[in-house]
């Protein structure tokens, strides 16, 4: 039989307890965990922590070994989340068949009128937006400063119940939550583009493809394409024109439409343009043209991914561009060069692979002018970096 031990339990600050056990200490954790939840009558989830004689601090007790007589343990209170339940209800019914529950246990309540009732027109007609969110969603990292509120906030509530005020950190809780349910959406869910343009029709704009660009990758997508494009303009005009036979024909049929206009637009649409025709790919699997009044969902029909550009004002603007991605406008009002750099942009948002008659021309944009894994480039590419830099 074991000896009779008795233990010093910290149930509070300011509440200390004394544990016999004339049976001595118990075999296991859990059998010790039972005994003092028993003992003191507490309720709730806790977990017993023990005080290190080496390091003069509490760890959490996996193991009777490191409890001795007179030791000391330490209860620790483990709050859960409170449970939000969301009732999804269909406008085309008022009763419980048309009532969706986002977690359980269901409500069988039937209140449109309650706080936490949402809202839908109809299952049938339910876009991806209004689907329910997944069952395990995963908190995110935040920034060091608000992690430390937060770690300061969990330490006053433990202690005193004392509840975090967000304000000062709100701003950034918000913006890493939606970054990670766009990940999310990306990732686990890879909706069709119309659908993740309703969702998040902010992403669709400029600044914000940039700005997502940049959080992914840490370049400056518009500014570094355009650096690395102008850097090599001049060389790589000087190669498309050492190609022969048909491809020649097509280069200066493209560098004819500069004979009038010296915009860096347009010059830097050239040099796109020649190039894909360089690498052996199909310009018009790039871009294509449309006429004014023509039908552009006749235009779009089939098109996974493409620049659609104004044919009449192409000559007076260079700015007449439009993407098209799944047969959607995306962006429109750009330059060819601005196009294929924000196209980019969207590759990356949307986690969308290079359209495969055009692997060479994007792996161009990726790893010589964004310089995003250059030291693995295809032979055919590197080839070409090393005769650009010659």
């Amino acid at each position: 039989m074991s000896q009779p031990a008795k233990l010093r339990i910290i149930l509070q600050d300011h509440d200390i307890r004394r544990l016999e056990l004339p049976s001595g200490i118990p075999d296991t954790v859990d059998e010790l965990h039972s005994l003092v939840q028993q003992t003191f009558q507490i309720e709730g989830h806790f977990t017993l922590h023990f005080k290190d004689a080496d390091f003069g601090d509490y760890f959490s007790l996996t193991s009777v070994c490191d409890v001795k007589d007179k030791d000391t343990l330490k209860v620790v209170h483990v709050f859960e989340p409170p449970m939000v339940t969301l009732t999804l209800t269909n406008l085309d019914s008022s009763c419980p068949s048309g009532t969706e529950s986002a977690t359980y246990p269901h409500s069988d309540s039937c209140s449109s009128g309650s706080q936490d009732t949402l809202i839908l027109s109809s299952p049938e007609h339910m876009t991806h937006c209004s689907q329910r969110w997944p069952v395990e969603f995963p908190i995110p990292r935040f920034t060091y400063n608000t992690e430390l509120v937060l770690a300061s906030g969990n330490e006053a509530f433990e202690k005193d119940g004392i509840l975090l005020s967000p304000t000062a950190i709100l701003p950034d809780v918000l913006e890493k939550l939606a970054e990670t349910i766009f990940q999310q959406d990306v990732v686990n869910l890879a909706p069709p583009v119309d659908a993740f343009k309703e969702c998040w029709p902010a992403l669709f704009d400029s600044i914000q493809i940039c700005e997502e660009f940049k959080r992914i990758t840490t370049i400056n997508l518009e500014s570094s394409f355009m650096a690395k494009l102008d850097q090599y303009c001049p060389k790589l005009m000087e190669l498309v024109s050492s190609r022969g036979g048909a491809a020649k024909m097509k280069i200066n049929q493209i560098k004819g439409t500069t004979l009038e206009d010296h915009t860096i637009e347009r010059r830097r649409e050239v040099a796109i343009r020649c190039m894909v025709v360089y690498l052996g790919e199909k310009e018009e699997d790039l871009s294509k043209e449309y006429v004014d009044g023509e039908d552009m969902s006749k235009a779009l029909a089939g098109e996974v991914m493409k620049i659609m550009v104004n044919k009449a004002a192409r000559t007076s603007d260079p700015a007449s561009a439009t993407i098209v991605i799944e047969a959607t406008e995306v962006l429109s009002g750009l330059d060819l060069a601005r196009a294929c750099a924000l196209l980019m942009g969207l590759f990356y948002a949307l986690n969308l692979s290079y359209p495969r008659q055009l692997r060479h021309t994007f792996e161009v944009f990726q790893k010589l002018l964004l310089e995003l894994d250059e030291l693995k480039a295809s032979p055919k590419v590197m080839s070409l970096k090393q005769k650009l830099l010659s």
